[in-house]
């Protein structure tokens, strides 16, 4: 466990130690006086941010939301609200729903709802159309079936990853300001964070990219292939690779294969609530392989990218440096 007391130390600071965890911290702090000022100097390091971190309460979200589809008519949402008693039943990972509403009007059974993940967390859920999301973490989606000719529309802010469930008579459409991703059925994962464009992962089936300004410009997207495109429809690159380099997140963990050091920055910043800064210009690019596991502290990645490679880093505060 020696290896691993950054990783603990992280959890402790954050509060998502187990007991034994916490044990062996404090018996490691009274070993010595170095272990208890490297303990130190770690604890000033987290506790010297701005701001502060709120604590969700995940079961008292989870009862408003009982409530708030109790007052709606049992049908049809009455079908989904047990899935979604079964699904938040046997989830390892919290599912937080921030709004439900609209569940009113069943001569047209349109349906519509929001569901969002918050800070580290993972969610999953199913859809009232059978589909299947995984929301990274500071994701949201609106699912709604109302609109043209009752197509599933699904409003993303953040990643996504979709298992749909087929329906030829219905489309299931992603959007995101001016881009769409129309589907009938199949698996693919979209990320919406970069604010310059949309990123789309294809595993299976076969979908199709266009732009309200483009309409009559659809990109076609196989099985293995990653397309980037710009808020205004122009294509940026359409590449095949190894899809779960891409797709590894709904395991809990970021698998970089060759992937520019700026990228994995911009995770880092989002899953651990740091800023990343480059010291060294040039490293923007540099390409690395490796894993960065959630469940791990900022100081354990830190730790493993400097020695798997040949970056180095100083932390102050929540601001991260890099250099060579």
């Amino acid at each position: 466990m020696e290896k691993d007391i950054e990783n603990i130390i992280g959890k402790c600071l954050s509060k998502n130690a187990n007991q034994k965890e916490i044990d062996y911290i404090n018996s490691w702090r009274k070993e010595s006086e170095d272990n208890e000022e490297e303990f130190r100097q770690y604890e000033k390091i987290w506790t010297s941010h701005d701001g502060s971190f709120t604590d969700i309460d995940y079961e008292k979200a989870y009862q408003n939301t009982l409530v708030k589809l109790s007052l709606q008519h049992q049908s049809p949402a009455k079908k989904w609200l047990l899935t979604l008693q079964r699904v938040a039943a046997i989830l390892l990972i919290p599912l937080v729903i921030w709004t439900i509403y609209d569940f009113t009007k069943e001569d047209t059974k349109e349906v519509a709802f929001e569901i969002a993940s918050s800070g580290k967390q993972l969610s999953e859920c199913i859809l009232p159309d059978g589909s299947k999301v995984w929301l990274n973490s500071d994701s949201k989606i609106k699912y709604s079936t109302k609109g043209d000719h009752g197509e599933r529309r699904v409003e993303l802010n953040g990643e996504a990853y979709f298992d749909v469930a087929k329906d030829k008579e219905r489309a299931f459409v992603v959007r995101h300001q001016n881009n769409r991703v129309k589907v009938f059925g199949t698996r693919f994962n979209v990320n919406t964070n970069n604010n310059d464009h949309l990123e789309v992962t294809l595993e299976e089936g076969s979908i199709g990219l266009f732009n309200k300004k483009r309409v009559n410009n659809m990109i076609m997207v196989k099985p293995g292939y990653h397309v980037v495109i710009t808020h205004e429809g122009q294509l940026v690159s359409k590449e095949k690779l190894d899809t779960y380099a891409v797709t590894s997140w709904r395991d809990g963990k970021y698998v970089f294969k060759d992937e520019p050091l700026e990228n994995i920055a911009r995770k880092i910043e989002r899953l651990y609530d740091v800023e990343v800064i480059f010291k060294d210009e040039s490293l923007r690019n540099y390409r690395y392989r490796g894993v960065l596991e959630f469940d791990n502290s900022v100081f354990h990645a830190l730790k493993v990218l400097k020695y798997s490679s040949e970056v180095n880093y100083e932390m102050h505060g929540r601001k991260v440096y890099l250099y060579k």
